[in-house]
């Protein structure tokens, strides 16, 4: 397994920002949240409801500190004016070398003009431009 390394700061383009999952930011109740208000089409969220929002973002930080992971580091998704996290960017080891990314966006968040700039999409409006 590798150990990916954790950025000393969050990841943004100034449109959406990739940071450590973390507790005191109010994950897991966001977590909650999202349980509480039916946004899990397309398990966007890995593992959830079928393990607690506390283990699914305890698992993720268990990635970051090299400790045994189901699902591999995640970094959280935020944007300017959403309280919470509105996705996930995950890292999944697949061996020799072989790195996957998957991401999930909360479903109430899908039709904004942001999502594209995780898929590497061009964005919206602006063909050919670099996301």
């Amino acid at each position: 397994m590798t150990h990916f390394t954790a950025p000393a700061q969050p990841l943004t383009d100034g449109v959406v920002t990739l940071r450590l999952p973390w507790l005191a930011a109010g994950d897991v109740e966001a977590v909650l949240g999202y349980i509480k208000e039916e946004q899990l089409a397309d398990g966007w969220l890995p593992e959830i409801p079928l393990v607690s929002a506390g283990q699914a973002v305890g698992d993720w930080l268990d990635a970051w500190a090299g400790r045994s992971s189901r699902n591999g580091p995640t970094f959280a998704v935020t944007v300017p004016g959403e309280p919470r996290f509105v996705g996930i960017v995950g890292i999944i080891d697949r061996g020799e070398g072989i790195v996957e990314l998957i991401y999930g966006i909360a479903p109430r968040c899908r039709d904004q003009a942001w999502p594209a700039a995780l898929s590497g999409s061009p964005r919206p409006g602006r063909p050919n431009s670099p996301a």
